[in-house]
């Protein structure tokens, strides 16, 4: 008996530890840890677009700030406020935002946590949003929500509130984080110290609009660029830093908007003169015949440019994949020859064996004027029988910021991604999970809300942002009017799961003659295909970091209690027999 009692007190003693270990982990988990704080996402001057009502029609009401905890402690948020300054980080003048929280926010932010900070500095609440009650800050994040196409829980959000005199004086009433100069910098500071700080030149990256820190050491934003505003959705896995070598078979892969014609643009080198499209031709074929894509995904490929164009590229060994009866080259659609919807693209034909192929159009079934096509082929690799297919498209320009031009290319996504949908599932039945590639220009900046949107009704990840090695210089160079740092990015390469990327680089195409071959730059990529992995996905869900050592803790107390449960067996088997 003595025994059974001795192997009782064991296991209420090892039960005892096992729960103060718990309520010391607790208590060390909620200590404060100052510096575990990691600044990864400024939006400072979010782009907007017109659509009914999907999003508002000012580039200010929606800024934010993303942060993580890379710590293994939780932060205490409760006396948390945002500060920020035009001058840089050393500058004495910083202006603060008090931190408003849900009722359902417990204002701890645990290791791993990504929280969005809404910035609201709107004078007068504008449609139904407001920050005095917490149904009004629902109706704030419901609207956020809304623009950006996402979801911020209230557990791991907070509003930013700058005061309105602030706003009359420096803000002038309209903006807070700095969006102009060369000295941006934020900061968050709690009672018990400055948690993070971070440095960034907004006039450098106005054009986006938002930077994205890409390690977690230093006090300066590394500038990679992030595929539009996503709040609370950056997957750290897909950065550069912290992913393996890409795997599969390699795919390097060109895409160009050879620009139909200069129609009536002032270069900023030479005259209109130097800039026809025989001119052009001779510049594009030259550079591509340098280049070792084994893939040339073309767009604006109207019918001056047909003849050359297809006669030098299958000359060089390159078959053609792509309907071109919109120019009324077969089927008679005379009025198409004047527009740019043709989207060719041209494969290796040594290394790849076309299996099928089709068109669909964006807007309607059948061809009409100003209708964009899309042409797909489904490629097989003839060294290792990998199978993927590519999709090529072209979407609405919106040359003159209508809103009519937005909703056209609105519809154009949307239907893009349903015919993807559909053309996959058709090839489905006989190639199963084929991984897909979709590139061309889609006139979407990547600060648009609408590029969130392609991402998504294609299930596709831009290839730009899981590259090892990636440029961020600008596709649309408005024949070299627009810089690498000024001009937008409007062309993309995205790929599906089994599509990964090595290498993504801009480039202007120019002649020997010194003078562009296009106002687009050529997109260049080294894509890694392999249907049975996984790749660069577009879940949208951050990957938490986990604290293996508490993990392990626990472990070794699980094992001790069930060590002490045999013990307690024994003893009692032990008692019986004796």
């Amino acid at each position: 008996m003595k025994k059974l009692k001795k192997a009782l007190a064991c296991v209420l003693a090892l039960c005892i530890a096992a729960s103060a270990a718990s309520a010391f982990s607790f208590a060390v988990s909620a200590a404060q840890s100052v510096g575990s704080l990691f600044i990864s996402e400024v939006c400072f001057n979010p782009n907007y677009e017109a659509l009914s009502s999907k999003v508002v029609s000012n580039n200010d009401y929606f800024e934010f700030v993303e942060i993580k905890n890379v710590g293994s402690s939780a932060i205490d948020m409760s006396d948390l406020t945002l500060n920020y300054s035009k001058e840089g980080a050393s500058s004495s003048t910083w202006y603060k935002d008090s931190v408003v929280f849900d009722s359902e926010n417990t204002k701890t932010m645990n290791p791993g946590d990504v929280w969005v900070i809404g910035v609201y500095t709107i004078a007068t609440p504008v449609l139904g949003l407001g920050y005095s009650t917490d149904s009004e800050l629902k109706n704030y994040w419901n609207a956020f929500n809304k623009y950006y196409g996402v979801t911020t829980y209230a557990s791991k959000r907070a509003l930013a509130v700058a005061s309105p005199s602030k706003q009359e004086s420096w803000l002038s009433g309209s903006t807070s984080l700095p969006n102009s100069g060369t000295n941006g910098a934020l900061r968050f500071v709690s009672a018990a110290g400055t948690l993070a700080t971070v440095s960034y030149a907004p006039d450098t990256y106005s054009q986006d609009g938002y930077a994205l820190q890409n390690e977690y050491t230093g006090s300066s934003l590394n500038i990679l660029g992030i595929s539009g505003p996503t709040p609370g959705t950056v997957n750290y896995s897909q950065l550069p830093s912290s992913r393996p070598a890409a795997s599969g078979t390699s795919v390097n892969l060109v895409s160009l908007n050879v620009c139909y014609d200069i129609n009536g643009v002032t270069p900023a080198n030479g005259s209109a003169s130097d800039y026809s499209v025989e001119k052009r031709e001779k510049r594009v074929t030259d550079w591509l015949s340098r280049t070792s894509a084994d893939i040339i995904c073309l767009s604006e490929i109207s019918a001056p440019w047909w003849s050359s164009i297809n006669s030098v590229l299958t000359s060089r060994g390159f078959a053609l994949s792509g309907n071109y009866s919109c120019y009324g080259m077969t089927d008679g659609a005379a009025h198409e020859r004047a527009t740019d919807s043709y989207n060719p693209v041209f494969y290796n034909r040594e290394k790849y064996t076309k299996i099928d192929e089709g068109h669909f159009w964006l807007l309607e079934s059948t061809p009409s004027v100003g209708n964009k096509i899309c042409n797909w082929v489904l490629l097989k690799n003839n060294s290792d029988s990998t199978v993927f297919c590519l999709f090529n498209t072209h979407l609405s320009a919106n040359d003159s910021g209508s809103s009519t031009n937005f909703t056209a290319r609105y519809n154009e996504t949307e239907r893009l991604g349903s015919q993807i949908s559909s053309t996959l599932s058709g090839l489905g039945s006989k190639y199963k999970s084929v991984p897909y590639i979709v590139s061309g220009d889609f006139n979407i900046n990547e600060q648009s809300p609408l590029y969130r949107e392609l991402l998504k009704v294609t299930k596709t990840s831009d290839q730009k942002f899981i590259a090892r090695n990636s440029a961020t210089k600008a596709t649309f160079n408005n024949w070299g009017n627009y810089t690498e740092s000024n001009g937008t990015v409007i062309d993309f390469v995205l790929g599906s799961n089994g599509v990964d990327c090595s290498t993504y680089n801009t480039v202007n195409v120019t002649g020997s003659d010194g003078y562009l071959a296009s106002d687009h730059a050529a997109v260049i990529v080294n894509l890694a295909v392999n249907a049975s992995s996984s790749g660069g996905s577009n879940s949208g869900f951050e990957i938490p970091d986990f604290d293996f050592s508490s993990i392990l803790g626990w472990i070794k107390t699980i094992i001790n209690i069930i060590k002490a449960i045999i013990t307690f067996v024994r003893e009692i088997t032990s008692s019986t027999q004796g």
